[in-house]
């Protein structure tokens, strides 16, 4: 429990570290924010409900949404009530080779999505459903060249390793991005732990510094917790290090995704293990490491879909815009982890000790993560210099790109599709993403600005 809540508040301090930056000084688009934002907006012309809820076009979308989730949601439970349909997928005509190489490639319609993608700026819409195709196009061509393709090393094996490891390496790279546009910023909040803040500054911005100053020193504590704990299970100091420190990188990019893209999910096509078997291999990082590291990692790293840091930057951001106190909603949801943590742990274990787990469906959760770890205590592996050399790809083309992309703008592509490309999520909801894209392209290029901003309610119902 102390484990789970020492991760909880790195993520709070690191949302606090960066808020500024990203609100304040970048502007980013936090599309998740802009529909909650028009349905608590302030009305006008003294009515009783804000403009939002008297656009037309609104709620016909809005009915159509809903119909359609209505009818197929009645379905699911009444097979009598008529489906209509919203998934389809190409595989039946992708079974001989080289073309089984591209599946699986599910064609599904999520209408939520398309709304989100049309409020996104086109080169970052653009980026994420070109790199989803690029890597299907890079797997078509392995199998072309009968060179090998093996599936990541880890738990669920959806993506390729080659894939994996290009994306660490982007991943890297706009962390250094991040550091390097906040330089600043960071700078100031790691003097203030040691130097008091400047009288010369207005109240607003020693307050933000003062409160960023708490939040570095926050950060360190959940950091050394998360060292001593592992320490304290027998997990290596320099693992334990490096894991706490990859898995940092991975939330921050992660709450740049949703806070550039607004992706509904987030989910790794790696664990911080991982580089660190490509980079030393399974006899250097030894036996014991790996399998305390599993069972750490089962439980805070496999699965970060339903990661809070996005969620912690999207209500500061709500709070900007409507001139709120952040501290209470922050106060709010930190109340709201200490009371759900142990309620929701205590009454899973005791359904699943009386349901069982194979009723539920959930054997695989704990069985895939043993599995892995028992074929690397057989069969272990030194440094991959294979997927090394991956891994330095990804970070030679993202920063290519991302370097031509802040001179150029005309440039198309944005350095965030390289951290997308073989992600779960990006599979889901590839077509929705290029529908929107698509529609706010033509919208823009046939119609103008005006009309586009006249269609913007339509696509928030």
């Amino acid at each position: 429990m102390l484990y789970a809540l020492s991760l909880y508040g790195a993520m709070i301090c690191l949302n606090v570290i960066l808020r500024h930056q990203w609100i304040q000084n970048e502007r980013m688009a936090f599309p998740l924010v802009q529909l909650p934002s028009e349905i608590i907006g302030s009305p006008q012309d003294s009515g009783r409900f804000p403009t939002f809820f008297k656009n037309r076009w609104m709620w016909i979308t809005f009915t159509i949404a809903g119909t359609l989730h209505l009818f197929n949601g009645l379905h699911f439970y009444f097979p009598q009530v008529p489906l209509i349909p919203t998934r389809f997928s190409l595989d039946p005509f992708l079974a001989e080779k080289p073309f089984s190489a591209i599946r699986p490639l599910p064609l599904d319609i999520h209408l939520s999505v398309i709304g989100i993608t049309y409020l996104l700026a086109e080169q970052v819409s653009f980026s994420i459903w070109f790199f989803y195709l690029f890597y299907k196009f890079e797997c078509f061509v392995f199998v072309s060249l009968g060179l090998p393709m093996p599936s990541s090393p880890g738990e669920f094996g959806f993506t390729r390793s080659f894939a994996s490891h290009q994306e660490m390496g982007a991943f890297l790279v706009i962390m250094c991005l991040i550091g390097w546009q906040a330089r600043k910023r960071l700078l100031v909040t790691m003097q203030s732990v040691f130097v008091a803040v400047s009288k010369n500054r207005n109240l607003n911005e020693r307050e933000f510094i003062s409160d960023e100053h708490w939040a570095l020193l926050g950060l360190l504590l959940m950091f050394l917790i998360q060292i001593i704990l592992s320490q304290l299970m027998g997990i290596s100091l320099w693992v334990a290090l490096s894991i706490a420190s990859f898995s940092a990188i991975m939330w921050v990019i992660f709450t740049w995704q949703v806070s550039s893209s607004g992706v509904l999910i987030v989910h790794p096509t790696f664990r911080p293990m991982m580089l660190l078997r490509t980079m030393f291999g399974d006899r250097r990082i030894g036996a014991y490491n790996l399998t305390l590291n599993t069972f750490q990692a089962r439980g805070f790293r496999t699965d970060l879909t339903q990661l809070i840091m996005p969620h912690v930057m999207n209500t500061f951001k709500l709070s900007n815009e409507k001139k709120t106190k952040s501290i209470s909603l922050l106060m709010a949801m930190i109340a709201a982890i200490f009371i759900v943590l142990p309620v929701s742990s205590y009454f899973f274990l005791r359904f699943t000790c009386k349901v069982g787990a194979n009723t539920l469906g959930l054997s695989w959760v704990g069985r895939t993560g043993f599995r892995v770890l028992e074929s690397r205590l057989i069969y272990p592996a030194d440094m991959d210099p294979t997927n090394l050399g991956f891994f330095l790809l990804g970070i030679i083309s993202t920063l290519s790109i991302t370097l031509i992309y802040h001179r150029f703008l005309w440039w198309p592509l944005h350095p965030i599709g390289c951290t997308t490309g073989s992600s779960w999520g990006i599979q889901m909801f590839f077509l929705s993403i290029f529908l929107g894209w698509l529609l706010k392209y033509l919208t823009l290029k046939y119609s103008g600005l005006k009309t586009y901003s006249r269609a913007r309610p339509m696509f928030l119902g």
